[in-house]
């Protein structure tokens, strides 16, 4: 009998998909894997025109809980565990909170992230409040 060579094909990459459209991935556990690409609309206004404002603030919400929930986690787990209540007012969804900063650094992330200058001058005077 021949032997049989030993031939590899040429990764092929994937074409780049319409924005938009991301590629959805799941596989079950011993299992089989399957991909789809799937129109999620390319920004809020096109999603909201295709799916409806209900439920893409639906969506917008569980996944907005699911962060604070996270970041709560990381704040009663800390190394001094910090009051919950008082970090969730100063919480932005989107926001990405480093673990392990002094509060002044905190404090200065948080005032560089703010955009509208009313939400500015309200974070510095509960600051001032606070003194």
């Amino acid at each position: 009998m021949a032997e049989e060579e030993n031939v590899q094909e040429a990764p092929t990459e994937k074409p780049a998909l319409p924005t938009g459209m991301l590629e959805v991935t799941a596989k079950i556990t011993d299992g089989p894997e399957s991909s789809v690409a799937y129109d999620f609309g390319e920004n809020i206004a096109k999603a909201s025109q295709k799916f409806g404002e209900d439920v893409v603030f639906s969506l917008y919400r569980a996944q907005a809980k699911i962060q604070l929930q996270a970041r709560m986690r990381s704040w009663m787990g800390a190394e001094v565990p910090k009051d919950c209540a008082a970090m969730a007012s100063m919480w932005k969804p989107g926001l990405v909170a480093d673990r392990g900063l002094d509060p002044l650094t905190t404090a200065k992330t948080y005032l560089a992230n703010l955009t509208n200058p009313e939400d500015k001058k309200a974070f510095l005077e509960e600051l001032k409040a606070a003194l």
